[in-house]
This record gives structure tokens, sequence and C-alpha cells, in this order.
């Protein structure tokens, strides 16, 4: 199991016990609902999040589990496997052209979505998403974590890695103090 990961998650507890919040996540998610996942989304999810989703397949609807600097700190849910699959679904039908009005980072693929994005946490119904990119651009890595934000709307490149996207969200989280 990713030290990382299992690292990070105890922090996330620790950080929700200093605030004497509930840590509210799923029971863990099996290989085989992770695998049957990838099938339904025509590519594998690896590394982290895979992995996270080991220990933890998402959290309660309003349990922060996530901080993401996109136009500001931002709390987000953790979705399970199966709501991740759902979300990617739906954008599927709205997937069109789309370029922001400032420049986006170019290790960013353009367009609105991307059928190899899998939107894993969310805020606020989703006018904020954290999305695991399996296309990244030239100069991205794959499995670099992105975020779309709406009003103003723009995509916004985080972390090359869910590792790294997990440690700078525990770094959010607690220096913006998210967690209520």
């Amino acid at each position: 199991m990713n030290a990382v990961i299992q690292h990070e998650l105890a922090l996330l507890r620790t950080l929700h016990e200093q605030k004497d919040v509930p840590f509210r996540g799923n029971q863990p998610a099996t290989e085989d609902e992770i695998r049957a996942a990838g099938q339904q989304i025509h590519f594998d999810i690896e590394n982290g999040l895979r992995d996270l989703w080991l220990l933890c397949n998402g959290a309660d609807y309003w349990m922060t589990f996530f901080g993401v600097f996109s136009d500001e700190p931002t709390p987000c849910r953790f979705l399970s496997v199966a709501e991740a699959v759902q979300r990617w679904q739906e954008f599927q039908g709205s997937i069109r052209d789309y370029e922001q009005d400032s420049p986006r980072d170019p290790r960013i693929r353009g367009g609105w979505s991307h059928p190899r994005w899998l939107p894993f946490a969310e805020f606020n119904g989703f006018s904020t998403c954290v999305m695991y990119d399996r296309a990244p651009n030239d100069g991205g890595t794959d499995g670099q974590i992105i975020v779309y934000q709406h009003d103003p709307d723009a995509i916004y490149w985080v972390a090359r890695n869910f590792e790294e996207f997990f440690q700078q969200s525990n770094r959010i989280i607690e220096e913006n103090d998210l967690i209520e």
C-alpha cells in the first residue's frame, strides 16, 4: 500500500480530530469495484487515487476531505468510485469546446471536458470539480490533478500526481481552517 497516501489519510483524520469534527469516510472500495470502474471509463485508475479508494471509498456528503486552491481556498468532498463514474458519464454528454478568458496552463489539454478526465472531488454541486487527468497536454504528467472552477470559469493545473495533490490538500485545509 502507498505509504504517502496512508500518511496523508492519517493526517487528515488528525486534522478532523483537532477540530472535534468526526471523520466520516466510507468503507474501502474493492479491487473489483475499481477495476470495473476502469472498464466503464475506458482507462485505468492508478497510483494514489486508486490507493485512497482502497482505504476509503469516498466520504460523507458534508465532510471536508480535500482542500483545493483555484481562485480561493475551497473545501471539497471525496466521491466514491461509483459517484466518480456516474459524474464522468454525465460529463461525457456535455463535452464541448471551451476556452477560458485567462490563458490556460499549457500542461492541460484544451476543451471543456475530456473522456480521460475523471472527477473525484467537488464543492457546491460541482461548481468546483477536482479531476484526475489521464490525458495531459505537452509538458503535463499522466495522472496529474486539475480543477474546474465556475465563476470565473477556468480550469487550473493543481499537482503532478495524486500523492502531491493530497499532501498539498492537507496543507490547504490546515492553513485555511477549512474543516468546520
